[in-house]
């Protein structure tokens, strides 16, 4: 299908605005090699692969889950969507230069509970290509599974991912979880996902924690002075 007739949800202007739209429908559609072309075409003409997944890729699929929100389309349509675009996603990134490791070791992952892990994953492709040692847990994991990790490896961030506000609470958990570890080191803890902007209160109540809202953030924060990924 494509994107449902008056349907309040727009793409911004922008530079990639064309690319946007052709995204979006061919996402909504389930037709990936439409979707695979948008990009392509939008980084042969000079937009950065950040550029590619902040305006088009995130953009887009913010739109398909107000769409849904709306019950403009089925939670059929939102996974032919996602997955289509998690397609894309695995097609151009091995095709971007890669930094060497120098950075340190990072942990993504989402809490128990978590069913969302696109996002996340476009965060791991972006730290990778810019000097991290990347170790992408997924979602929806046992919180132990996650402690046992930071406990057998050097873990210098660990990013926790939470697109559903109800995950909050587990959240939580799991950082004091990570915190109660006695004579253990804790890696700096990065908070991200839609759940952040709905509720920005919860990380202002937890200690020594920092919220990144979007991808160029994100870049800015963990990846200073450098940012292969955002080159064509």
């Amino acid at each position: 299908m494509t994107r449902p007739p008056g349907s309040k949800a727009q793409l911004p202007e922008g530079p990639l605005r064309m690319a946007q739209n052709a995204f979006l429908d061919a996402i909504l559609a389930g037709r990936r090699e439409a979707a695979l072309s948008a990009v392509q075409e939008a980084l042969q003409n000079g937009a950065s692969l950040v550029d590619i997944y902040c305006d088009v890729v995130a953009e887009s699929l913010r739109i398909v889950g107000t769409l849904w929100e709306r019950e403009e389309i089925c939670v059929a349509e939102e996974h032919l969507a996602t997955a289509t675009t998690k397609y894309v996603v695995d097609v151009i990134y091995p095709r971007q230069a890669i930094a060497p490791p120098f950075r340190g070791n990072m942990v993504i992952t989402g809490v128990l509970g978590e069913e969302h892990q696109l996002g996340a994953n476009l965060v791991a492709d972006a730290m990778e290509a810019n000097g991290w040692v990347i170790r992408f847990l997924g979602t929806n994991l046992p919180h132990g599974t996650i402690v046992s990790i930071l406990e057998s490896n050097a873990i210098d961030v660990l990013c926790i991912s939470t697109t559903v506000p109800t995950n909050l609470p587990a959240t939580g958990e799991l950082i004091q979880r990570i915190r109660a570890r006695p004579g253990s080191r804790s890696p700096r803890i990065v908070l991200g996902g839609a759940a952040h902007r709905q509720v920005p209160r919860f990380a202002k109540e937890i200690e020594s924690v920092e919220v990144i809202l979007d991808l160029r953030q994100a870049l800015a924060k963990l990846c200073p002075q450098t940012s292969e990924f955002s080159k064509n």
